[in-house]
């Protein structure tokens, strides 16, 4: 997502993919969802508010558990704490639960 490459990003997404977001209410997205939604994001960010987004993860050496810095322009936007479970398929590790 920092160098905008929402393919690669969105390929590494499990088809079986769900993914639990809390943001004032509980949403189940699936994976369709999720990409779209990433590919909206990128989108927005760059083109129509003129901002470079950048993520950064801390990843933790226990249970899955990664933070997550969201920012435009270096201007912290987001924190967050997130779950996730990674599944090997085709050789590959995939997103699987978030």
């Amino acid at each position: 997502m920092n160098r905008g490459d929402v393919e690669t990003v969105n390929g590494g997404v499990s088809d079986r993919y769900l993914g639990v977001f809390c943001v004032g209410n509980t949403k189940y997205t699936m994976r369709q969802r999720f990409a779209i939604g990433n590919a909206s994001a990128g989108y927005d960010y760059r083109q129509v508010l003129k901002k470079v987004p950048q993520w950064a993860y801390t990843d933790w050496e226990w249970g899955g558990i990664v933070a997550h810095r969201r920012s435009l322009d270096g201007d912290v936007v987001m924190h967050a704490l997130v779950t996730e479970v990674h599944a090997l398929e085709g050789g590959l590790w995939m997103l699987l639960r978030q």
